[in-house]
């Protein structure tokens, strides 16, 4: 994998362009069976998934840093003394995300382990002790570690993703990451793409954008209802240098709004309309993939998890099924045939000239380069007008894809001149997006 030639997305070794649709797995080498994860992973090859983003080292401490065989990843907790029948279970379950055709987004760690900290140099109130460490990475150790995995899974589709949840909120938590990500450029020559996880709602590119090992920007936007993640994924397309950007961690479908309120009162649960709704704000803001998540199915929760932990309630086989995921693999091929990797975002309206919104109900549209055609996503049922002349002043074949089914719903032909009024057609959930194709 490596980053094309505009450097706004990922291409294979063979250049053609690469659609990261990714599926959170943070458990995957810890809960459940081999038979299990050969259920999961072909349930995501046959949705369209590409991406599987599962974490070595899981997070709530060393007390439960032990796989579903009783191994840890570690002699005695130390880094530099890894546990040979732990990895043997990790290079078998590696293999089969390999041998399925994916590529593994895969964190070293998680956060709690080089910067125990969420936020500045305080804990919060609610900051639970499982939270806390210990940091067992730093700058020697974190070197050590990287090289032993680097050159491990050196041969292997892998993405390095650094960071795990947490900010690098001082410059001893930078430097252990920096080493961190050394010791992989070290273990593997430098040969697979890294990137960095960070803590909602942030970015890579604030800590990292012109470090040479961070190859593309990674945001967390997290749980939060209508979060205008068109704005973040837009500031870091139009940063300079310019490098990739994607959402590594969103909205779970069917957790709690910020997974509670701050008076510990449990809110909305997030709907598949809402995972739609953040996926395509991204993808059409000049995001290179999305990655899509659901907390029953990461945690692999089973109904004999009691008390169930906070926020699980559906059995993970049942989860897997949620209308959202299905939704994703829609997506991806809407946005496959009308070539992502070709897409311009339009932050500045000459497309949707009125009806725009702003903050949960944007509209953000993308058109190609070449302009023979242009997307428009309307998250909620309301009119918009659009500039026909969009396509370069050529006719338009207009018709609406129906983001649920992928169904496509023939409007007609229109001049390419003058300012046309759309509606959604009536719908359960409203979200539809336009297609405008340049008629030659």
């Amino acid at each position: 994998m490596k980053l094309s030639p505009n450097r706004h997305y990922l291409v294979t070794d063979d250049d053609q362009p690469f659609f990261y649709l990714a599926d959170t797995a943070w458990m995957l080498f810890y809960r459940p069976s081999l038979e299990d994860i050969a259920i999961y992973l072909d349930d995501r090859r046959r949705k369209g998934f590409t991406v599987i983003m599962p974490v070595l080292l899981r997070e709530y401490g060393l007390t439960d840093l032990v796989n579903c065989e009783g191994e840890r990843p570690f002699i005695d907790s130390d880094p530099t003394r890894p546990n040979e029948t732990f990895f043997r279970r990790v290079d078998v379950i590696m293999k089969m995300m390999a041998e399925r055709g994916f590529t593994i987004a895969l964190l070293p760690t998680w956060g709690v382990y080089v910067g125990a900290l969420w936020v500045g140099e305080t804990e919060p109130p609610d900051f639970d002790p499982g939270e806390r460490g210990p940091e067992i990475l730093d700058e020697r150790t974190a070197f050590i570690y990287g090289e032993y995995l680097g050159n491990r899974y050196r041969d292997f589709p892998v993405i390095w993703v650094l960071g795990g949840d947490r900010n690098p909120v001082n410059d001893t938590y930078s430097r252990r990451w920096e080493s961190l990500a050394a010791g992989l450029n070290a273990g593997d020559d430098g040969k697979h793409l890294m990137t960095y996880h960070p803590l909602a709602v942030n970015s890579s590119s604030q800590w990292f954008h012109e470090s040479d090992w961070l190859d593309f920007n990674m945001l967390q936007t997290s749980t939060h209802w209508d979060l205008d993640n068109a704005a973040l994924t837009l500031a870091d397309y139009n940063r300079i240098p310019t490098k990739p950007v994607l959402d590594g961690e969103t909205r779970y479908e069917d957790s709690f709004e910020n997974f509670s309120d701050k008076k510990g009162a449990w809110g909305r649960r997030i709907t598949a309309h809402q995972v739609r709704k953040a996926a395509y704000n991204a993808m059409l803001s000049g995001a290179m993939g999305h990655t899509y998540g659901c907390r029953d199915v990461w945690y692999f929760y089973e109904p004999s998890d009691q008390p169930p932990p906070k926020d699980l309630k559906t059995y993970w086989k049942i989860a897997k099924d949620f209308d959202g995921a299905f939704q994703m693999g829609i997506l991806r091929d809407l946005l496959t045939r009308y070539h992502f990797y070709k897409l311009v975002p339009d932050p500045q309206h000459k497309i949707v000239t009125h009806g725009c919104g702003s903050g949960g109900v944007y509209t953000p549209a993308a058109r190609v380069d070449d302009s023979t055609f242009a997307l428009v996503y309307i998250p909620e049922s309301m009119p918009i007008w659009v500039d026909m002349a969009c396509l370069d002043g050529k006719p338009v074949l207009v018709s609406w894809f129906d983001p649920r089914t992928g169904e496509i719903m023939l409007i007609g032909k229109f001049a390419g001149s003058g300012v046309e009024r759309f509606v959604p057609p009536p719908a359960a959930e409203p979200d539809f997006i336009l297609i405008l194709e340049q008629i030659t």
